[in-house]
């Protein structure tokens, strides 16, 4: 009998890359086919999947999959998500979730109405010196925290969909501070009961307008601050520069 988690793959570059490498290493987990539309063979036989698709609505329709992760552009994640939950996969989505509010909610909504799980991917949530951290601060090891400071930053994307605002949903904000807003919101929340009620941001607009990258859409450089009702308050940054 086989009681592993059977897997389907959205995507076949960046972000796929990671995903299979994490799942080949789960003796939980097999890997039973991916759907892309580029890159596919290559991607297919790097990590030994069996069965390729060029649709993934084929991929969803056909494969009989408990799990689906989604590793496409952002701006393609809300159709993959509603199409994986209408046939009733779970789904792994990567950051960000999608590249309005809107869409971001209709996902949550059809997850929800199709009774299956939508998890998501923030890295930060699960890497080790900051689970570390947050055990530090239960056990009372820094007393009540006041003020959180985080930043996710490197000198240029690697994607040519995150330089057009349209595809990516923005700039570095969405496609770098969303790693540290994620982990504090996961850190401070306290699962949706503190809730952030003041936010200030400040960013530049793109274009001509970024200080280093004049060919991206989106911002290089963002700033946030968020106050919490708890009284705590944290500061986010993200940017193309540093």
């Amino acid at each position: 009998m086989n009681d592993k988690i059977k897997v389907g793959i959205v995507g076949s570059k960046f972000a796929a890359d990671f995903h299979a490498f994490s799942y080949r290493r789960n003796p939980a987990v097999e890997i039973a086919a991916a759907a892309a539309i580029d890159n596919l063979e290559p991607f297919a036989r790097k990590w030994a999947i069996p069965r390729t698709y060029a649709n993934y609505a084929d991929m969803l329709a056909q494969e009989d999959l408990d799990l689906v992760s989604v590793c496409v552009p952002n701006f393609l994640h809300h159709d993959v998500v509603l199409t994986a939950a209408s046939h009733g996969k779970h789904v792994f989505c990567e950051k960000p979730l999608a590249t309005t509010v809107s869409d971001a909610r209709e996902m949550v909504a059809a997850c929800r109405k199709a009774g299956v799980l939508l998890f998501y991917g923030e890295d930060w949530v699960f890497a080790p010196a900051l689970r570390r951290t947050e055990e530090i601060i239960r056990e009372g090891g820094l007393g009540k925290v006041l003020y959180v400071k985080a930043k996710e930053c490197h000198n240029g994307t690697h994607s040519p969909f995150a330089k057009a605002k349209k595809s990516c949903g923005g700039g570095c904000l969405i496609h770098l501070a969303i790693h540290p807003l994620g982990w504090i919101l996961h850190l401070l929340g306290n699962g949706g009961k503190n809730q952030v009620v003041e936010v200030f941001g400040k960013c530049n607009g793109g274009l001509q307008d970024n200080y280093v990258h004049k060919d991206n859409g989106g911002e290089d450089f963002a700033l946030g601050i968020l106050k919490f009702a708890n009284g705590e308050h944290a500061l986010i940054e993200g940017n193309y520069i540093t």
